[in-house]
């Protein structure tokens, strides 16, 4: 099987569509007070593919769209208290199903870090909900460490 990574495109917007409700129903579904059982629609797909800031990869197998990456570089202030720091923000990775533990997510991994190398970010970074194992595993087997949690507790007014 011969994977190919390439940048996003407008005629692949149906196909991370399909891929981005994948994720976000695995959201929804554990959190949903915050997360919407919806998706990213074409039109929000194209805005992303349009700004500047951001990396949108698709992993292709036989031309079709099977994984995708969704990356944004991100500029941090220096405060009086901390460091500033340029950092390529991972926002989505997906991968359907059927083409997972095959090594796709790494290549679009890979395909986000050589994109943040080349603008010279000094972080990749990404967040991921407690309840996503499978996220924890990947990012961690990928060499992202952890160095912040968030916590919330549900207010009864």
């Amino acid at each position: 099987m011969i994977v190919k990574i390439r940048p996003g495109n407008y005629g692949d917007a149906r196909s991370i569509s399909a891929l981005n409700q994948l994720v976000q129903d695995k959201h929804s579904d554990a959190v949903p007070w915050l997360f919407k059982p919806r998706f990213l629609d074409d039109e929000a797909i194209k805005t992303i593919l349009d700004r500047k800031d951001t990396t949108l990869l698709v992993a292709c197998v036989d031309d079709k769209v099977v994984g995708y990456a969704y990356g944004q570089i991100k500029e941090i202030p220096e405060t009086s208290l901390t460091n500033s720091y340029t950092a390529m923000h991972v926002h989505h990775i997906s991968v359907f199903p059927e083409f997972q533990d095959l090594g796709i997510g790494r290549s679009l991994m890979r395909g986000i870090r050589e994109i943040a190398n080349k603008h010279q970010m000094d972080r990749l970074t990404v967040n991921y909900w407690i309840f996503n194992d499978q996220a924890k595993r990947f990012f961690r087997s990928f060499g992202m460490q952890p160095y912040l949690e968030l916590a919330w507790e549900e207010l009864t007014n």
